[in-house]
């Protein structure tokens, strides 16, 4: 699977209809701090890199070691993440840019990031689902005690978000 050379990256992001903040970031604009070392592009991809087999990505930012990604397919997109040393691990992370902000802000959750900043960095991304978030994981605390269970969990709520939101449109 080719990956989008880093000169074409902002125009796809665009010609998808990414959100401007997804595409700032993605350029190494920090639209508030939680995402300044998780969510800054543009990722450090050496030369001559693997990559998974398949639909072009276009990569959005590096996180240790993993690039996140925006594969677009025939009519729809995803977004994905996947380790340069181990491309064939590919992970599907969401459907829509939403099921992408559900996930980043489990992380930032899970890292112990304040309400306060949780609130400002979803509308800094217009994270629409913060609230749903917050009031599902807290009912759901004992159901989470393992790495396995919190991601099944975490798994069907981006599903639901995605489900809610608006999937991108891919133009041909």
């Amino acid at each position: 699977m080719p990956l989008i050379s880093d000169d074409l990256r902002i125009a796809k992001l665009q010609e998808v209809g990414c959100s401007t903040a997804l595409i700032k970031l993605a350029g190494g604009e920090c639209v508030h701090g939680l995402f300044r070392n998780t969510c800054l592009g543009p990722p450090f991809i050496p030369p001559n890199s693997r990559s998974p087999k398949g639909a072009p990505i276009t990569p959005l930012w590096e996180e240790t070691g993993r690039i996140y990604g925006l594969r677009c397919l025939p009519g729809a997109a995803d977004f994905i993440r996947f380790s340069i040393e181990h491309p064939d691990g590919m992970e599907f992370i969401a459907a829509t840019e939403q099921g992408l902000w559900a996930h980043r802000f489990d992380f930032f959750y899970e890292s112990d990031a304040s309400l306060l900043d949780l609130r400002e960095a979803a509308q800094s991304v217009e994270f629409r689902f913060l609230d749903l978030y917050l009031d599902v994981k807290e009912s759901a605390g004992d159901e989470m005690g393992t790495y396995v269970q919190h991601r099944t969990w975490l798994s069907q709520f981006i599903a639901d978000i995605d489900q809610r939101s608006m999937p991108l449109t891919i133009i041909s």
